[in-house]
């Protein structure tokens, strides 16, 4: 068959695609391969193969196909090579007679790994890139024992650079690393992982290529912090993180706040620090230290407009791939409104949370009654905003569970599982967060039996850690009034000792929340001075770690209870005290603390501060009154408002029912259909 003959279809195949006719493209290269013999030209045959395999990789998820031309070309590709062999060196092979043998093996490597990838068959995808990075390796000292050199204006300068071989080797190390951590769900291939981390790290720090040396800190981050997806009582994971984010820091040359030009002049260091800015704030959010966070939070969205102005002028430079503009902005979002809601500002939250949920469903609103694009890119950055766009509306049932707002978190909470219902992946690694919500509402509705049978499931079956240890805290806030306070002291030791196995006794959110229910009991009991040590270091590490503000108001009000009792302060101090606290949980639309802080009043307002003001003080006795008359007003506007949210889940009730019949058939079909995968 005539050469120009098999170019002459390449061409059509390729203009067809651009066209954006694809079966025709790949009709035209299948058919090449069917009906006309190769004989004489078996590399024209490979490339073709290698050209359909692209084509079908990128565009369709016909995997099987796919890699029976990977498998069947790089068998034919290899006997081209050993026939070489045979009259030649492989240095005269790879780098003077034929260097593009080396280019199309490169490619057959890339591309059978990233199949296998795809198919899940991490084990085989192992294999592929041990190979590739082997191949490289031998390329590489060939290179170097000839005395190759990046100067010489040979073929070979054109086609495999020196350089260009560091860029695969470590291309095909960084692939082989995300298939060994996908392949350890089902084998123990930790030490390889750790090994292949250490070359990576010390061939690019002696290269002297400081973004691969960050990429390299960048991937163990990322891998310690998915280490909350499963147990490990082991690993000191808080350590690490710690330690690889100062490293980072040092890499970088600059802390977060400062001003850093290298970010604008270099796409590919901009791409390296958002991602770290997105892990930090990842991890601060999951160990509870929120400390300075807003600035944290400005300068994700200042990077992410950097970024998206490189994507825009500068893309061809960028050789990290990384997500699209609208994922990363809908994350920001994300971020933003856990912040909010983590210290208590539940407006601020909720202006976030819409904001992003608004933002991914315009984006994929593109990509309604398409399934899943073609384009694996294209995909992977559609399942990204559907990720976060769940972990919104996880978000905003939490707030609407807060603010006691049942009919909203009962509408968005199915939301979340018809959303999840159209992900089999998701559904099964989320269902527990739902189990886990169904705990908070049912125990809200003070239906306590049902919510212990949710927070036991969690406990029971998830591989979450922190979703387990919160499951603990809420199981015992619903058995609060069947058990007596000993019991409950021995299970919060019980769950401080589960807390340390799991390594997250530096989760401040668990500190706080342990110690605030210890200052309750402790009160309860009427350990006043052990109360009032609970509720100060509860108020402590809130304050250093800018936490959850509601629980703060709940501490101060308890502890001007105390004082107002043991008369360490005036009535006049505690009023003003509760005052201010009653001021901030209105403008948090803190209910509960509302509630609260406005009984106290009344109580206050009552036979005690009656004895106190003589009648000499009648002046003040009457504004005094009158502000018990202003209070009693807000409270019974406030108790009308609480009671209408009560009496809606007589409304909902059939809703809730629904939804947690809903939810178990849901769930028992996936698990059906995992067992039988």
């Amino acid at each position: 068959m005539s050469q120009n003959l098999i170019f002459s279809v390449w061409g059509v195949s390729e203009e067809l695609l651009k066209a954006g006719h694809l079966l025709d493209a790949i009709h035209c290269l299948d058919s090449l391969l069917k009906r006309v013999g190769f004989d004489r030209e078996p590399l024209l045959e490979v490339e073709t193969r290698l050209r359909l395999s692209q084509i079908l990789s990128k565009y369709t998820r016909n995997f099987h196909t796919c890699q029976e031309h990977l498998t069947k070309g790089n068998a034919m590709l290899q006997e081209i090579i050993n026939q070489s062999e045979m009259t030649s060196s492989l240095y005269n092979i790879f780098f003077e007679k034929q260097p593009h043998l080396a280019i199309l093996q490169i490619q057959f490597f890339k591309q059978l790994g990233s199949i296998y990838s795809q198919m899940n068959d991490y084990n085989n995808a192992v294999t592929i890139y041990y190979k590739a990075i082997d191949f490289i390796q031998t390329l590489i000292d060939l290179s170097i024992k000839n005395n190759f050199s990046q100067n010489n204006n040979d073929i070979l300068l054109i086609n495999l650079k020196l350089k260009d071989l560091y860029y695969w080797r470590n291309h095909f190390r960084i692939f082989l690393i995300h298939n060994l951590e996908a392949e350890n769900y089902s084998k123990d291939r930790n030490e390889e992982m750790e090994n292949q981390l250490l070359i990576g790290e010390n061939e690019e720090r002696n290269l002297k290529n400081k973004n691969n040396v960050i990429a390299y800190y960048l991937i163990r981050i990322h891998q310690l912090l998915k280490k909350d997806l499963y147990i490990l009582k082991t690993e000191k994971i808080f350590i690490n993180l710690e330690k690889y984010f100062d490293l980072l820091v040092k890499e970088f040359g600059f802390v977060i706040g400062e001003e850093n030009h290298s970010l604008k002049e270099d796409p590919n260091l901009c791409i390296l620090y958002l991602n770290y800015l997105l892990l930090f704030a990842s991890f601060r959010l999951q160990y509870g230290n929120l400390d300075h966070f807003k600035s944290i939070i400005k300068s994700i969205q200042e990077t992410v407009q950097t970024y998206s102005i490189h994507t825009k002028q500068r893309s061809e430079e960028i050789t990290f791939e990384f997500l699209d503009i609208h994922p990363l902005t809908q994350m920001a979002w994300l971020i933003g409104s856990l912040y909010y809601r983590s210290i208590g500002f539940l407006k601020k939250s909720d202006s976030y949370n819409m904001k992003g949920i608004s933002n991914c469903d315009r984006y994929l609103k593109e990509f309604n009654g398409l399934g899943f694009q073609l384009d694996k890119k294209r995909n992977d950055n559609v399942l990204f905003s559907v990720f976060i766009k769940i972990n919104l509306l996880f978000d905003v049932v939490i707030m609407d569970l807060s603010k006691l707002d049942f009919v909203l978190a009962v509408k968005h909470m199915k939301h979340c599982i018809d959303t999840l219902s159209g992900f089999h992946d998701l559904f099964i690694i989320y269902r527990f967060n739902i189990h886990f919500m169904l705990g908070i509402l049912f125990c809200l509705m003070e239906k306590n039996d049902i919510a212990v049978k949710h927070f036991e499931v969690v406990i029971k079956s998830a591989n979450s850690k922190s979703l387990i240890c919160w499951s603990h805290f809420f199981l015992i806030i619903s058995k609060w009034n069947t058990l007596q306070s000993k019991d409950v002291f021995n299970l919060l030791d019980k769950l401080n000792q589960i807390i340390k196995s799991y390594d997250l006794e530096n989760n401040k959110y668990f500190q706080m929340i342990s110690l605030f229910i210890r200052g309750i009991l402790c009160f309860k009991n009427e350990a006043f001075n052990e109360s009032k040590q609970h509720f100060n270091n509860t108020m402590d590490i809130i304050d250093k770690y800018t936490l959850e503000k509601c629980i703060y108001r709940q501490c101060v009000l308890m502890l001007n209870d105390m004082y107002y009792r043991s008369n360490e302060s005036s009535l006049n101090e505690v009023i003003g005290n509760v005052s201010d606290v009653l001021k901030q949980s209105a403008n948090d639309s803190d209910t509960v603390g509302q509630m609260i802080s406005l009984q106290f009043l009344l109580s206050l307002n009552s036979n005690q501060m009656e004895d106190e003001i003589s009648l000499s003080q009648s002046s003040q006795s009457s504004s005094t009154l009158k502000s018990n008359t202003s209070i009693q007003q807000q409270y019974k506007q406030l108790e009308n408002e609480y009671n209408q949210k009560i009496s809606e889940l007589e409304g909902i009730q059939h809703d809730v029912t629904m939804l947690e019949r809903w939810f178990a058939a849901t769930n028992e079909n996936y698990l059906n259909l995992t067992r039988l995968v």
